[in-house]
């Protein structure tokens, strides 16, 4: 139980919430302190340019009335923390204020008329001299002074001004814990926050990874759940119900993959079988010669279905692996044509004549044709038509082709517009005029196009030519894909 606790511990310091929440409260620490410090050095500052300034006006308007002849002998007060003397020749006190009336002359710079000194002293100030006499038991206190120097009716004189700086300091002797208190305040008020903030917003990624982890292959019908956020998590909410999608369309398809794939084995399987059993059973009845012409036809046909099939597993799984040369595409495609006359007794009407040499894989390119061929043979009525077309790239020169168009056609029941891509999905099954029942297992033409994007190029079903069906396999001239 305590392990199990201590784990718990360890994962949530380990989280995402607690590390958030840390980076928040350092973050916020060091802008803390380093504001607190910078407040109390500009509240100083700002106070004791204030005192500074209080002390030097405050000179220059008794400098005023020192000049004028109307200096009393005991300046009034203003209020203000303030001591002053006028100090005239001789160390004569012509004016003081209430605190030194009567007292001797202040220590300081005595002044000619018009020159100033302001500058921060220890109150009282005391002499070199004087210092040992003083010793330890001198009360001194920051202060600022400010002294003028003026012309009076008695000669030269200098109006000292004393302001004392103590309430700067204890300003910020007051401000400095208040700041020191607010600082942990601040931080655990912001470590609750983020923590609340956080773990709202990863709440839903919580339901998300929870959803995701009971997510199986055998349970993919329902998605994660998608959060009303208008933010990241709810788009990564879609992005993986969308991804859900997908791996359950492709699981399905892989399902149907492998049963169509099954049922269309076994047919093969199951006539190769009867024909033996037959021949086993009635040996006097079965023709030697017609027996070995079947099973051939039939193991002709396994054969080619395992190679479709296998061919659509590589090209799945990573592509289809091209070896390309130079084939001079005219005698290849005379040499297809001439095959399917042969296997299947029809005219194949091929005008390839322009047929350029291209740079494809012949084995691929072959296997790709003679589905097309065969595809067309099987639905035609009295032919089918192998054509070459050119086209030029708009960036090159107009005489020199860039892609080479290959159309086969039949004129038989042709292809519903709307059906015109999906006889490319593999085990299609359209009407009865063009179903499997004549041949075909409803791989050839996924397995051409496969080849055909393998070669950087396209197969598609276009506009019939004969009545019946074309197809155009476009195939790219120059750059052609090599190993």
């Amino acid at each position: 139980m305590g392990a199990d606790r201590l784990s718990r511990w360890r994962d949530l310091a380990a989280g995402l919430r607690a590390r958030t929440t840390l980076a928040a409260v350092l973050v916020v620490g060091v802008v803390l302190t380093l504001g607190g410090i910078g407040l109390l050095w500009a509240t100083a500052d700002a106070l004791t340019d204030a005192v500074r300034t209080t002390a030097e006006t405050r000179a220059r308007d008794i400098g005023v009335l020192a000049e004028s002849g109307a200096l009393p002998a005991v300046l009034p007060s203003r209020g203000e923390a303030l001591i002053v003397q006028v100090i005239g020749p001789d160390e004569q006190v012509l004016a003081a204020s209430p605190d030194l009336a009567g007292a001797p002359p202040l220590a300081g710079p005595r002044l000619v008329p018009g020159a100033s000194v302001s500058r921060r002293i220890e109150w009282p100030e005391i002499e070199d001299e004087d210092r040992d006499d003083a010793g330890a038991d001198a009360d001194l206190e920051p202060a600022w002074m400010a002294a003028y120097g003026v012309e009076t009716s008695a000669g030269p004189a200098t109006v000292i001004v004393v302001a004392g700086l103590g309430p700067v300091e204890r300003a910020t002797e007051v401000l400095a814990p208040l700041l020191a208190l607010a600082l942990p305040v601040i931080l655990l008020a912001t470590a609750a926050l983020v923590w609340h903030l956080v773990g709202r917003t990863l709440r839903p990624v919580e339901a998300i990874r929870a959803r995701a982890a009971a997510i199986s292959a055998d349970d993919l019908a329902t998605g994660v759940p998608v959060p009303a956020t208008r933010d990241e998590v709810q788009r990564l909410a879609l992005t993986l119900n969308d991804l859900i999608t997908r791996i359950r369309a492709s699981t399905e398809q892989r399902r149907r993959f492998v049963a169509d794939a099954s049922h269309e084995l076994r047919s093969p399987i199951a006539a190769i079988r009867t024909m033996l059993e037959v021949a086993r059973d009635y040996p006097e009845a079965v023709e030697q010669g017609e027996l070995v012409r079947d099973l051939l036809r039939e193991d002709l046909r396994l054969e080619r279905l395992a190679d479709d099939l296998l061919t659509l597993a590589r090209h799945d799984e990573r592509g289809l692996t091209l070896h390309p040369r130079d084939v001079a595409l005219a005698d290849l495609l005379r040499e297809e044509a001439s095959a399917t006359e042969s296997g299947h007794g029809l005219p194949v009407h091929a005008d390839v004549a322009d047929a350029p040499t291209l740079t494809v894989d012949p084995a691929l390119l072959r296997r790709a044709l003679r589905n097309l061929l065969d595809n067309a043979a099987r639905h035609a009525q009295r032919g089918v038509w192998l054509d070459v077309q050119s086209s030029a790239s708009p960036y090159a020169d107009p005489a020199a082709p860039s892609t080479v168009d290959i159309l086969v056609s039949d004129d038989g029941p042709g292809i519903a517009p709307a059906d015109r891509e999906r006889v490319f999905e593999r085990f299609v099954r359209l009407d009865e005029a063009r179903g499997r029942d004549v041949g075909g297992a409803g791989l050839g033409l996924a397995v051409a196009r496969a080849v055909a994007r393998a070669h950087g190029g396209t197969l598609a079903a276009v506009e019939p030519t004969h009545g019946g069906a074309t197809f155009a396999l476009r195939l790219p001239v120059d750059g052609a894909p090599r190993a």
